[in-house]
């Protein structure tokens, strides 16, 4: 991620190649919206499964699992699952492109900011670095969220399931595995469901605890390029300040976020028994 490294240009971004930049994080998130259902349809394992598919076929799939002795899924319910994880996949190498793109516009555009000499061009930099900077936070966040769901496919598939809908057959598994869980006793499903959740919630411990660590890094490259600005100028050491203050507040929450899953990877059963009951 490029802003946390900041690294002014020379000059100002050349107006050809901010819209180069503009053009390619249009494209980008254009990608991210169309382009993983498409390409997931032709993951290895998928069988042309497609998103109608997931909606319309996971209930009764995972239902017939649950019900189930077998600690592995059948063959359909392993393609939803392989698409899904094919999704998430695509959606994360595009997350993590659009992260590089926005992150480096943003490095880009704040750097000139700090380095203008008229307002007028403070003003233009400021605004457009700072979007830049906070489109990069989202696709941190997605891409957080898809590795997440890329690693553990199935609990992601589960969260897919309806938990106001009237499938009583559905209803029925969930309330059979809750039970489970509250006497103390698995079966195979149930067994292999616990530890797919358990890595669903360290998996997003973990990329969270990563992403904590380089924002943490980003603050203090900041934070040292703000006092190394002459305190005579004012605005570009706020614009600095500003920028610290979001990283800062982006870190605790990713930091907050790594204390809640890793209490859940410790003991999943809670959290799986609580997803169970609302879908009863």
């Amino acid at each position: 991620m490029s802003v946390l490294s900041p690294r002014p240009p020379s000059s100002s971004p050349a107006r050809p190649a901010g819209l180069t930049i503009v053009a390619t994080l249009v494209g980008l998130l254009a990608a991210l919206w169309f382009l993983p259902p498409l390409l997931a349809a032709g993951w290895p394992g998928s069988r042309g499964t497609t998103i109608e598919h997931l909606g319309g076929d996971l209930p009764a799939a995972m239902t017939r699992w649950w019900t189930s002795n077998d600690p592995v899924p059948d063959d359909e319910l392993a393609a939803l699952v392989t698409f899904w994880s094919g999704f998430h996949a695509v959606k994360a190498v595009l997350a993590a492109l659009l992260l590089v793109a926005a992150g480096g516009m943003a490095a880009r555009l704040l750097g000139a900011c700090v380095r203008a000499d008229q307002p007028a061009h403070l003003r233009t930099w400021g605004t457009a670095g700072f979007g830049c900077l906070l489109l990069a936070v989202v696709a941190l966040l997605v891409l957080i969220a898809n590795v997440q769901g890329a690693w553990a496919p199935l609990s992601s598939a589960v969260s897919l399931l309806p938990t106001d809908g009237p499938d009583t057959d559905l209803a029925s598994a969930a309330a059979g595995l809750h039970q489970q869980l509250l006497a103390g006793t698995r079966t195979p499903p149930l067994t292999t469901l616990v530890e797919d959740f358990r890595r669903y919630h360290l998996v997003l411990a973990i990329c969270s605890a990563l992403s904590t660590v380089l924002l943490f890094g980003g603050l203090v490259s900041w934070w040292r390029r703000r006092a190394r600005v002459p305190r005579a100028q004012r605005r570009p050491r706020r614009v600095l300040a500003a920028v610290a203050v979001l990283l800062a507040g982006l870190m605790l929450f990713l930091a907050l976020i790594t204390l809640a899953n890793m209490s859940t990877a410790a003991d999943p059963a809670p959290a799986l028994a609580g997803f169970l009951d609302s879908v009863r």
